[in-house]
């Protein structure tokens, strides 16, 4: 198995409650090793505080109103998330035109739009394609993990991570991550609490 080396910031990309170790925080940019295919786990220093405080049972709109991209092909981008979202329950709306004049596509579980992708336009902030971002939808088992995985990999999307436990982020963790066609990493979660 090859490996490539991934750089991530000493204090990780997510925050953690205390106590940290702040003079890590300040270390400069480490690399390790990864497989080739395999999202990158958290700092080594920062992986008991992932298992202490993993947020179990909460849906994104507990605290996140809503999520929305700018895409660099609307219909291939449309096409993707839509079969990539299917098993874990998300359904695409009819494309419209959003307020900043763009072109977008809705996306929700019966609770109006959480994600959407859109085309970029001249407003600030809303006028590049969005690439590098990690989106990650929950799943209700490790069958839509799975069905997630195939179905992005069936309609553009790139292999990062095959479905599995992913025991360094919290034991009952199970998921699997794709790059869309812009890049983004996309991850379907499902947390097992038993």
């Amino acid at each position: 198995m090859s490996t490539q080396k991934r750089h991530v910031a000493a204090g990780g990309e997510h925050g953690t409650e205390p106590p940290v170790d702040n003079a890590a925080l300040a270390e400069p940019i480490k690399q390790f090793d990864v497989p080739d295919g395999e999202y990158p786990p958290p700092p080594e220093h920062l992986r008991e505080a992932y298992r202490k405080h993993a947020i179990v049972g909460l849906q994104a709109g507990d605290f996140i109103d809503h999520v929305d991209i700018r895409v660099s092909d609307l219909e291939r981008s449309r096409s993707f998330y839509t079969a990539a979202l299917k098993p874990l329950g998300w359904a695409a709306d009819s494309p419209e035109t959003d307020p900043a004049g763009g072109d977008e596509v809705g996306f929700g579980r019966g609770d109006g739009h959480r994600f959407a992708i859109h085309t970029p336009t001249s407003e600030p902030g809303q006028d590049s394609v969005t690439t590098g971002a990690h989106i990650a939808f929950v799943a209700d088992g490790p069958e839509a993990v799975q069905q997630f995985h195939a179905a992005a990999l069936a309609n553009g999307g790139r292999d990062i991570g095959a479905p599995g436990r992913r025991t360094v982020y919290n034991p009952g963790y199970y998921g699997a991550f794709v790059l869309d066609p812009d890049g983004n990493n996309i991850e379907a979660v499902w947390h097992d609490t038993t």
